[in-house]
């Protein structure tokens, strides 16, 4: 649902599934225990040695949630955003959370997602439109366009 307002517009987003990036890590992080437990247990490797294993893995696990954490890109789905020029406020589950655009910030829609890209990097994904015109409205008000409404239709003028 697309809400004009004075300042921009307001979109309700869909809840699109998301992997969860920390279950892969648990996962590998259950397994490499197991092996050095059964390691262990068959007498393969000494307490010492299954010792420093441990470290090793909780080492290694530390530093690629690190990693992973630092590349990770936000998504925007679900919830409630209202849209101006340069400027997102998302009203999810967990909160509301301001995103800031700059003027040199590229948005490109992507199949049926909103892609804001820094120095061609990407920044921040917005998903979950109900409709395909709810993203071209959308990157038109992010870009700073103006929008009237007549009646049911809207007309995005360009600068």
């Amino acid at each position: 649902m697309l809400t004009v307002t004075e300042n921009g517009v307001k979109i309700v987003l869909e809840a699109n599934a998301s992997a969860n990036p920390l279950l892969l890590l648990i996962m590998a992080t259950a397994i490499l225990l197991f092996m050095v437990g059964v390691a262990l247990a068959w007498g393969f490797l000494s307490v010492r040695a299954s010792i420093g294993a441990l470290a090793v893995i909780a080492v290694m696990s530390y530093i690629w949630r690190y990693v992973k954490q630092k590349s990770e890109i936000p998504v925007i789905t679900g919830g409630q955003v209202l849209l101006s020029a340069y400027r997102i406020e998302h009203q999810g589950l967990t909160g509301k959370k301001v995103y800031q655009i700059q003027a040199d910030d590229v948005i490109q829609i992507h199949q049926n997602h909103l892609m804001i890209l820094s120095k061609n990097k990407p920044k921040l994904v917005i998903t979950g439109f109900s409709q395909n015109q709810h993203i071209a409205i959308s990157q038109s008000v992010l870009q700073g366009k103006q929008i009237q409404t007549q009646g049911k239709a809207i007309k995005m003028q360009s600068n």
